[in-house]
This record gives C-alpha cells, structure tokens and sequence, in this order.
C-alpha cells in the first residue's frame, strides 16, 4: 500500500533496497511540528476524490496529538544545569547529525537501518526536500516482521552477516533489537522530519516481548482515531479473539495491525527536571493520516459495525465500493 498522495509538493523519492513514573516537570520543549504535519497532511485536490466515498474518507487536517509517554536520553551533567535550550543540551552530547549516543563510532544509524532492512523487517522509503537534496524531508516505513528470540536462533549473540559490505559487517539480535528504536532517530537539519507508519497484513504472528516498549513511544494513541474508527474499534475490542502469544499487546495494536492503519509520528526534545538532575527527553507526537483510504477487508468490518451498533443515522448505507488507489 502506497501512502504519499500525488498532490503533495513535489519531492524526490529514494527507496533504501532491500516510562517512567518519578514526577517530572517539564521545563522546556523544543517543537518543530507543525508545518510538517500540516504539508504531510495536505488535503487531496477534490479532482483526485470519488465524491461518493467523501462521507467516509475524511479528508482534511487533522489534530496531532503529544503522546503521555516519552523516552529519557540521558541526565544532563551539572557543567550544563543551567542551559533550558534543548538544541544546545544536543549539540553538547550526540556526536554531529546523531541524535544518539553510540555504543560504538562504527555503528551508527545507518548501521541500525540496514540491519531492519537486510533481515526484511521493513520496508523503507526516505523523500528528500524539495529544495535541498542532502536533507531528508520526510520518511515512509511499512513494518513486515519483527524477529523474535526464537527466530533468531541458538543465542542472541549469534551473528549475522549483512547481505552488503558494510562496517561493522556482523551483527546480532541485541543490534536488531536496538535498530528498532535508533533507525527511527531519524531528523533533519530543520528538527521537523515525520514518520509515516503502517503494518505489513503478516507482520504480527507473533511478537517479542520487548516490542511493547516500541509501541509505547512509536505507535499511536486511539484518541486521533476519526470518529468512524473510534465506534469501530470499540466493536473489535469487544469481538476479537486475541492469539495467545499476543495477548499482553494492547487492542489498539491489534487494529493497527489487522487492518494495516497508517499514522504519523513527529519527535522532538524537551527538558524535564527529575529528582534531583535535569534530563533530555524525546517527546512523541502523533496524528491520523487524513489521505487513508479502506481497502477490502477494512471496508466489510466497518459494514458490520455499522449495521450492527446502528451509529449513523445519515448513513444507512456505505457507499459503493471502488477500486483502491495507489499513491
């Protein structure tokens, strides 16, 4: 499923082959979002919509939302208490153009991105800006499997080997584990790149345990559900019959992942004063790609809710089906 809208602003596409509880008090935040969210979001031109399928696919902006959960960096060492600006908290800490602090120079996140790339466990597609190529302006990643333990085989210090020549060329399943959260420290010169998420329809079988943390900082909240979705997804908590292995994942994650949603994912810095040192946080904000449109599966199971709970007096009816776009 293809999710950049031909009406967006032209941009060249590069296809990469194949919590914490202590009370905290925020004290500055650096954010960058809204033009990005805003472009990301642009609304489809009404040449490119089938007017019969309008009430359904809202298109339009909509709201992102600060996600309640957020990841530590690192505590701020007392020759920078007193800096509020999280850009020069950055500049003091991470090595230049990183946003973390390497185990080793060598890997960097390049390092991390082809190791969820080699082992096919995403699909990735960076979009440069428009107007400076060397800077990437947003970026589209379709999750297709997240190795387990299992999986991995014999011991998590097993070594695999990329299918490329690449520095360090070896790496195991705590570098797999790891590329989960570093490939997507991801950002721009400008501090305002975008991800956007789907689930490949075979991605979740089964899932490691440590998944979940990913899901809590990376994944959406339902509360940027349309209204359509949020009756939907109280009708599949209440009918599905969640796999064993899967049954410590949240529901939202199961919906996601059945029906291949899509959402969007911006991250920034702030600094939050802990008890008793400072610290540099990443801050999550997500929000509802406006331009999703169902496909089969997607459109049946919104059929059922609606004849079965009877939420919309003026739709009696969806609207004819129509053969699906690709963007």
């Amino acid at each position: 499923m293809a999710f950049l809208s031909s009406a967006m602003s032209p941009v060249t596409s590069i296809i990469v082959i194949n919590l914490y509880s202590d009370p905290i008090v925020i004290i500055q935040k650096y954010s960058f979002r809204t033009k990005k969210f805003k472009k990301l979001l642009q609304k489809t031109p009404s040449s490119q919509m089938d007017p019969e399928s309008t009430p359904i696919v809202h298109h339009g902006i909509s709201s992102n939302l600060t996600k309640p959960n957020y990841a530590r960096c690192f505590v701020i060492e007392s020759e920078y208490s007193q800096e509020n600006d999280p850009s020069t908290i950055v500049q003091k800490y991470f090595p230049p153009k990183w946003h973390f602090i390497p185990s080793d120079p060598k890997k960097n996140r390049q390092f991390y991105e082809l190791i969820l790339i080699d082992t096919m466990s995403i699909i990735l597609t960076h979009i440069l800006h428009p107007n400076d190529p060397s800077n990437f302006s947003h970026s589209k990643c379709t999750i297709k499997k997240v190795i387990t333990l299992q999986e991995w085989g014999e011991h998590p210090s097993k070594l695999w080997e990329f299918s490329t020549p690449f520095e360090p060329q070896f790496f195991n399943y705590w570098d797999y584990k790891n590329a989960w959260f570093i490939t997507f420290y991801l950002q721009n010169k400008q501090l305002d790149h975008c991800w956007l998420f789907n689930f490949d329809k075979s991605s979740t079988d089964q899932l490691p345990n440590w998944f979940l943390k990913w899901w809590i900082l990376f994944g959406p909240i339902k509360e940027i559900l349309p209204k359509l979705f949020k009756h939907a997804f109280k009708v599949f908590e209440k009918n599905y019959q969640v796999p064993a292995q899967m049954s410590s994942f949240p529901s939202l994650l199961h919906f996601y992942t059945n029906f291949q949603l899509p959402w969007i994912l911006h991250w920034d810095y702030m600094i939050l004063q802990g008890s008793p040192f400072k610290i540099l946080a990443r801050r999550f904000e997500v929000t509802w790609w406006d331009q999703f449109e169902f496909d089969e599966i997607l459109y049946e199971y919104f059929q059922f809710v609606i004849e079965k709970l009877k939420l919309y007096q003026n739709c009696s009816k969806l609207p004819p089906k129509k053969r699906k776009k690709e963007y």
